[in-house]
């Protein structure tokens, strides 16, 4: 089809060509349309048609005219994320419409729905008219998720006039109530990132201190370190960070203790940088583990979860009553397994199952289970805590197999792996008394398990049966 013979079909109320066009013709089309003498008689033909079918064409045509504004405003209502349209948002709806900004002013607390380069196109926008309601609406937003998007978007788009808009820093970090009191701050990865961009652009070492110290008092961790040792935390594609080691090493003790994901590194790169006393503690709370296996417990601290590796490791050694050691409970296909104690403490890089698994009596308990997940959805880390059972079944027992998957069966649930994990190692074990399976009524247990009571440890297979 040539793309003139569009306003022809349309004419005849025929919409069905738009289904084998391409984008490219799409916009060509568009563009036909809006500019015909006849496009009046052209709507009139084909609106019901394309509203029914193809609205948001019908919309980037009809988007600037007077009279199909209100319809324009409802469908954009529910449609608010055709603005992720880089072309359409900035040369036509910013450049041609003439409700666009009193829209935008209406509803700036939706654009955090929007990509971020569409929330850099509005803000250069108001920013070249100097719209200043909306510029202020959106640099004090109500909602600080959107105030730190748009923050970010700011510095990277003019460094120097972003801290003129901005003459007390820190309270565009925080929102108050009427009283004064802090109610809200923004995300730490924004006022972290603000931090390094004050550093990178040279904007003043004070200005930096008072960011610095306001993570430092209002968030438990933060990526500071990383960032100012140049690593790209925000992964964004092709970009290469400076580092900025004198800054860091100034304040490194303090950054060490706050990092979420980064401490483990800084103490491998930069031990002689650290304090004594901060690196002896850090290194004996570490040293039995990595001993074992030290790429595993680098990557709890990579995803962010050293610190509760740290914590539960400390705690579950301090609970134990029997002999309070360290050793190796064994490797599983993406989890090493560490005995702390009467405890056994899991480090899994990933889960074959992103659902967290039910609490069944069939499965062992866990104490504690911390999960961090990708931006995708994928587990990329868990830890958990159970009690070190000691006595592994008899993979052989027939019988003690047969009830274990005929009960989980009756449950409800499968567990889609073999009762024996790498290497041959049993992953159903005994328990000593049948009160200590994940029950709240112990007592309504079958007979069998209340005679040889067992528990699954590993816990990443088991799934709801589909019916």
């Amino acid at each position: 089809m040539e793309v003139r013979d569009a306003v022809f079909y349309l004419v005849n109320n025929d919409v069905s060509f738009l289904s084998s066009i391409s984008k490219s013709e799409e916009e060509k089309i568009i563009e036909i349309i809006r500019q015909d003498p006849l496009k009046d008689k052209v709507l009139s033909r084909s609106f019901d048609s394309l509203k029914n079918s193809y609205p948001d064409f019908l919309f980037k045509i009809v988007f600037d005219m007077d009279n199909y504004k209100e319809y324009c405003i409802r469908y954009l209502d529910s449609n608010f994320g055709l603005l992720n349209d880089s072309r359409f948002c900035g040369y036509y709806f910013l450049g041609k419409c003439k409700w666009a900004i009193g829209y935008l002013n209406k509803n700036s607390n939706r654009l955090k729905e929007l990509d971020s380069n569409i929330i850099f196109i509005i803000l250069r926008y108001i920013i070249d008219t100097k719209n200043n309601d909306l510029i202020n609406l959106l640099l004090y937003s109500d909602d600080l998720e959107l105030r730190g998007m748009v923050m970010i978007e700011f510095m990277e788009m003019s460094p120097y006039r972003f801290l003129m808009y901005y003459a007390d820093l820190i309270e565009a970090f925080v929102s108050r109530d009427e009283n004064g009191n802090i109610i809200g701050v923004v995300d730490e990865k924004y006022v972290s990132r603000i931090a390094y961009a004050i550093v990178d652009n040279n904007l003043g070492m004070d200005k930096y201190e008072q960011v610095k110290d306001f993570i430092l008092n209002n968030y438990q961790f933060n990526s500071l370190a990383e960032r100012l040792d140049g690593v790209n935390v925000d992964e964004e594609l092709g970009i290469e960070f400076d580092s900025y080691l004198d800054v860091l090493f100034k304040d490194i003790d303090d950054l060490f203790r706050t990092s979420r994901s980064y401490k483990y590194n800084l103490y491998v790169k930069y031990s002689d940088k650290i304090s004594k006393d901060i690196r002896d503690e850090f290194y004996n709370a570490i040293k039995a583990y990595i001993q074992i296996d030290e790429e595993v417990v680098e990557h709890m601290f990579k995803v962010g979860l050293g610190d509760k590796f740290l914590e539960f490791t400390k705690k579950y050694m301090e609970l134990s009553t029997g002999a309070k050691v360290v050793s190796n409970a064994g490797m599983g296909s993406t989890t090493r397994a560490f005995i702390v104690g009467d405890y056994v403490v899991k480090c899994s890089y990933k889960k074959w199952v992103a659902t967290r698994c039910p609490d069944l009596y069939l499965v062992a308990k866990n104490l504690e289970e911390e999960i961090v997940k990708s931006h995708f959805g994928s587990v990329i880390g868990a830890l958990e805590v159970q009690k070190y059972y000691h006595r592994s079944i008899n993979p052989k027992s027939q019988r003690l197999v047969g009830n274990f998957y005929k009960a989980l069966e009756d449950l409800g649930y499968t567990y889609d792996d073999n009762v024996l994990g790498l290497n041959n190692t049993p992953n159903i074990f005994h328990l000593d008394d049948y009160r200590e399976a994940d029950c709240d009524n112990p007592e309504s247990l079958p007979k069998w398990y209340k005679k040889d009571p067992i528990v699954l440890v590993d816990r990443d297979y088991v799934r709801k049966l589909e019916h």
